[in-house]
C-alpha cells in the first residue's frame, strides 16, 4: 500500500524524489520501523523513538548496530528538503534472509490521521477484532495483520480496530495502545502483550508522577461493560477518548482523562523548548 507523502525521501543516505519509493519492495526483507511525529518544526521524543529501533534490531536477532548519529542527520535533512513543520516521518531499516549487514535504510514523509478537535471532544468509535500481533514488543512490518485491520476499519467505519488475543482479552489498537478507567483507577493491558507504544510509556510515566492510579491487567471483552471511560494513546491520535467498543458505550468526558491530556500536551510543550535550546544532541 502507497503510505508516502511529501516531495522528498531518503533511500540508501541518498536524497531522492519520493517517486524512487515506488522501486523499493519490502517483501522480502525483516522491516523495523518508527513513526515518528513532527510538532513545530521538532521531531517528538526522538530519543525514545530511536532507542525503541534499536531494541527492535536486537530482538529480531539481527546483530547490527545502527549508527544513531547518521539516522538523526538523515530525518534532519527529510525534514528541512520537505519544508515539514508538522505531520509523520517514517523511518526504516530492512534486512536480507540470513544476512546482517548492509541494510535497506529509508526514511519519507508519512501519510497521516490526526483526530479532529469533534473527535476529541465526542470521543470515536471503535470495533472489536480477533487477531494479535506476533512479538508484539517489536516494531516490525506485518503487512497480512495491517492489512487485515486497515480492512476492518473500513468495512466497519471505525477510527480504529482493538485486537483481542487467544485468551478473549482486548490487547491493543492497529495502531495504538489503549486505556480504560474504572473506579478512579486507569487500567492498560500488560506490556508484555503489547507493543510498548512512546505515548503510552508517557502517560505511564505522568500518572507515577502525579499519582494517578494505574494497573497494568488484562481487559476481558465480557468485562468491557465495566469500564466507565476508556481512551486511545499513539503517537497520532495523542490521548484520545473513545466514545464506543462495538455499542459499548463510555463517558468521554472523565475528569482524569481531561487532566491526562493536558499534561501530555504540556510534556509535548517542555520538550519542545529543551530541544530548541540544546538541539538535536542525545546521549544513548
Amino acid at each position: 500500500m502507497k503510505d508516502f507523502t511529501g516531495d522528498f525521501c531518503i533511500l540508501e543516505g541518498r536524497l531522492e524524489k519520493t517517486d524512487a519509493l515506488n522501486r523499493i519492495s519490502l517483501a522480502a526483507l525483516s522491516v523495523c520501523y518508527e513513526v515518528i511525529r513532527v510538532d513545530d518544526g521538532i521531531f517528538l521524543f526522538l530519543e525514545d523513538h530511536l532507542s525503541r529501533f534499536r531494541e527492535s534490531i536486537k530482538n529480531i536477532d539481527i546483530d547490527y548496530t545502527i549508527d544513531l548519529e547518521y539516522i538523526i542527520n538523515i530525518l534532519l535533512k527529510l525534514k528541512v528538503n520537505n519544508s515539514l513543520h508538522s505531520g509523520n516521518i517514517k523511518l526504516l531499516i530492512g534486512f536480507q534472509p540470513g544476512i546482517k549487514r548492509d541494510p535497506l535504510i529509508l526514511a519519507y514523509p508519512v501519510l497521516h490521521r490526526y483526530p479532529t478537535e469533534r473527535q476529541y471532544r465526542e470521543g470515536i468509535t471503535t470495533s472489536l477484532f480477533r487477531e494479535e500481533r506476533e512479538r508484539p514488543n517489536i516494531k516490525y512490518i506485518q503487512s497480512s495483520l495491517q492489512e487485515k485491520c486497515r480492512n476492518e476499519i473500513r468495512m466497519r467505519g471505525v477510527y480504529e480496530v482493538l485486537l483481542v488475543d487467544h485468551d478473549g482479552c482486548v490487547t491493543e489498537g492497529s495502531k495504538s495502545n489503549i486505556f480504560f478507567l474504572k473506579g478512579g483507577i486507569l487500567c492498560t493491558p500488560p506490556a508484555d502483550r503489547v507493543l510498548k507504544g512512546i505515548t503510552r510509556e508517557k502517560i505511564i510515566g505522568i500518572c507515577k508522577e502525579s499519582g494517578y492510579p494505574l494497573m497494568e491487567n488484562t481487559i476481558p471483552v465480557k468485562c468491557l461493560d465495566q469500564y466507565n471511560a476508556a481512551f486511545l494513546s499513539g503517537t497520532s491520535p495523542k490521548v484520545l477518548p473513545v466514545a464506543s467498543i462495538d455499542g459499548v458505550s463510555f463517558k468521554v468526558d472523565d475528569p482524569l482523562i481531561e487532566k491526562i491530556k493536558a499534561r501530555y500536551e504540556a510534556l509535548i510543550g517542555t520538550y519542545k523548548v529543551q530541544i530548541r535550546q540544546k538541539g538535536y544532541r542525545f546521549d544513548f
